[in-house]
Parts: C-alpha cells; structure tokens; sequence
C-alpha cells in the first residue's frame, strides 16, 4: 500500500506514513500498479485559474492621509471664532468645507463630517451676518455718533 499524499510505500498495518504523518485510514488500499507516479514534481505546481469575473475582485481605493479631516476641523473651528470679522469667516469657512469634502475618504471620516457640518453652519451664519450689515448700510445707517448713543440708550431703556 502507498500513500496518496506523499507517495511513500506503508508498512502493513501502520496506521499513519512514517513519511508525511498523514493517517492511513482516510486511503484506499492501492497495489504498487495503483501508486500515484511522484517521479515528476509536475503535481506539486499551483497553477492558478484564470481570473474570472466572478473571481476578479475591484482594488481597494486608496484612502487619503488624515490630515485633509485635521485641517477642515482646524479651519471650521477658526471660522466661527472669526464671527465678528465676516470678510475673514466666510473665506475660512469655505476652506474649511473644501479640506472636509477632501477628508471624507479619509480614516477620519466622522471628524471630516462634523467639520463639514460646523463651516456649513459658519458660512450660513458669515452670509447672513454680511447681508444684514449691507441692509444697514443702505438703508442709512448711522450718520452720525449721536445717533450711535441714541440707539444704544433706546435698547437699554426698553
């Protein structure tokens, strides 16, 4: 009897190869005609099947550094902290979009997202902000300090 992993010729009555350590039980007896031909190693080649569409996986997208997600939150923080000055916080504001949109395909996704979340806000709030100071301006505005005082005394004496 032969062993149908190794090749190697059993002694009777073994119950594993003394080559390969395979057990015996699991084979078929097979008479020395029967015995797989070892002599080539064409049988221990891996030849690989050819790549089917089924088989074919698409690559992986390469992600994008973290800093993309870093830079957007750092630029949105920077945008409502400019509030006061709106030629400043709409700009920054923007940036801080553009740089969330970048990290969204990042490791850092959810810091990308709140970052995108807080320059949205940011800019809503700089447009706004920008809209109302030029209603004020032409409308007429303050012409002159005394009408600045006068304005300020009428909100404090409500």
């Amino acid at each position: 009897m032969f062993c149908q992993n190794c090749g190697n010729q059993l002694p009777e009555g073994s119950t594993y190869c003394p080559s390969c350590g395979k057990p015996i039980s699991e084979y078929q007896e097979t008479s020395a005609s029967d015995a797989p031909d070892y002599s080539t190693n064409n049988n221990f080649y891996y030849t690989p099947e050819p790549e089917t569409a089924e088989t074919s996986a698409e690559p992986e997208q390469k992600l994008r550094p973290d800093g993309y997600a870093i830079a957007a939150l750092c630029l949105s923080i920077a945008s409502l902290l400019c509030c006061c000055i709106v030629y400043l916080q709409i700009p920054v504001a923007i940036a801080g979009l553009v740089f969330g949109i970048l990290g969204v395909k990042s490791n850092q996704k959810v810091m990308a997202i709140v970052s995108i979340v807080i320059s949205a806000i940011s800019l809503v709030l700089g447009i706004t902000m920008l809209i109302s100071s030029i209603v004020f301006v032409a409308s007429g505005g303050f012409k002159s300090p005394e009408d600045i005082e006068r304005y300020i005394n009428d909100l404090f004496n409500r």
